[in-house]
């Protein structure tokens, strides 16, 4: 059995690829709108047998006890790029167990060049860069759900107003609501966006601000910044983390061929 551990949207498109080679397949998400989407759209495979998927984060015990009772032989690692605690924690995994690995990483997009934009390596540097925000200066935060929770009272705390878009998920919602944020703050929506949508939006919240991450081409990160720019907002972008992967490739032809010589 391989376990393909997803986060991303290549998830998807991988298993069109993975599953006429009939090799088994389990794949596990954190979120039920994740596997809602895998579900739907890959309904004949489930209903076959030739794909299990499991919804639910798995702690580093949690893992040993999932590769046990699967009887998992590779790891297929296509967490996030920002999901580092997952991916040193299935590193880790293959390697006491003996277990093949392979990490699929999205290709980084190249940012353009512009004084307004502004790299940085954690939530903390940002802060410091938005010490020259005014008081009551909005930022429009892209960064996904799981920075918030940190964000958000961070910002409030500094009187500067967040506007959030994330996915349309009610956990995620109804914490930014109990962290302080009115409905307006609150773009629940399905990305990938376009450069109009983003501009519009940027638009309608008034934000002077940009704090995104840097997810490459399916995570819209260009048309994010191009639209910021345009409107001569500033744009602080988290930069990946550095992790030692064992195995990497930013190709399906590779992954393709590692999983063939796998099984």
């Amino acid at each position: 059995m391989i376990w393909v551990a997803a986060g991303t949207s290549e998830a998807s498109l991988l298993l069109n690829k993975l599953l006429p080679l009939r090799v088994p397949l389990i794949i596990t998400v954190v979120s039920p709108y994740g596997a809602e989407i895998l579900t739907k759209a890959h309904q004949d495979a489930l209903q076959k047998g030739d794909l299990q998927i499991h919804q639910g984060a798995l702690a580093r015990t949690e893992m040993e006890s999932f590769v046990e009772k699967n009887k998992i032989k590779a790891i297929l690692d296509l967490t996030h790029p920002y999901a580092q605690i997952a991916s040193e924690n299935l590193i880790n995994l293959a390697r006491s167990k003996n277990l093949s690995y392979l990490r699929y990483e999205r290709p980084r997009t190249p940012l353009p060049a512009s004084e307004q934009l502004i790299k940085v390596s954690s939530w903390s540097n940002c802060l410091q860069h938005l010490e020259s925000a005014k008081k009551g200066e909005k930022i429009f935060l892209a960064t996904g759900s799981r920075i918030l929770e940190q964000a958000i009272p961070d910002l409030l705390t500094r009187q500067l107003i967040p506007y959030v878009r994330l996915l349309p998920e009610s956990e995620p919602i109804k914490r930014c609501q109990e962290l302080g944020l009115n409905p307006g703050q609150i773009i629940a929506i399905q990305g990938p966006f376009t450069y109009e949508l983003n501009k519009a939006l940027y638009e309608h919240s008034g934000a002077q601000w940009l704090i995104t991450k840097e997810s490459g081409a399916p995570g819209g990160t260009i048309e994010k910044i191009q639209a910021a720019l345009e409107l001569k907002m500033t744009v602080l972008v988290i930069t990946r983390p550095t992790i030692e992967y064992p195995l990497m490739t930013n190709s399906f032809d590779e992954l393709l061929l590692w999983v063939k010589k796998t099984i």
